[in-house]
């Protein structure tokens, strides 16, 4: 939906999806559960707790790990009391990611020019909502969180990874081998 994807090829539009997706997912989520749901805990849109597991899988500690990893992204989102507009620019910023693997010189080219616009509209917007003292550090703040979620992201693609493999060894246990649970475009962009 941005203008400047019409420049790109599309194998790198492709890349930048697969790599964006789940950390644009989180935002999503995380500014739902803020703003709509008024929680400070990652629910779903029918109010349940997102990552919550039956009964027996809760004793599992891999299971309540991956579920306070869930919530990564809206504890940082609280934490910094994002508002509409920085999120908005935020998220655009981290879609137009110019370092991601894969993407020709030119497209890189074309995403940090676009990024850049979206990191001026915020420090712009921060100058405007915090004033010229505080301004600058609330920009630095707002961006200090990318790794946070970027992390999250990782995070979560290694959980697949593990979770994929100890479903095929059940399944490979069970001989049934060819028997897929995911669809593969989930998997596509959980392990790009």
């Amino acid at each position: 939906m941005f203008d400047f994807s019409a420049h790109l090829d599309l194998a790198s539009k492709v890349i930048l999806v697969k790599h964006a997706t789940i950390a644009c997912s989180n935002m999503l989520n995380a500014f739902f559960s803020m703003y709509q749901m008024k929680s400070d805990v990652l629910l779903h849109p029918d109010g349940r707790l997102a990552g919550a597991m039956k009964k027996r899988d809760r004793e599992n500690d891999v299971w309540s790990e991956h579920t306070r990893l869930l919530q990564k992204t809206l504890i940082s989102f609280l934490s910094n009391k994002i508002d509409k507009i920085e999120y908005l620019l935020f998220k655009a910023i981290m879609l137009c990611n110019p370092a991601v693997p894969g993407l020709s010189i030119f497209d890189q080219q074309v995403i940090e020019k676009e990024r850049n616009q979206y990191m001026k509209a915020l420090l712009n917007y921060c100058f405007l909502q915090h004033g010229t003292l505080n301004g600058p550090a609330r920009f630095a703040a707002i961006i200090a969180l990318a790794p946070v979620i970027e992390g999250q992201s990782k995070q979560q693609r290694d959980f697949h990874v593990w979770l994929k493999a100890t479903h095929f060894h059940k399944h490979q246990k069970l001989t049934d081998r060819n028997r897929k649970c995911l669809s593969g475009m989930f998997n596509e962009i959980m392990e790009s």
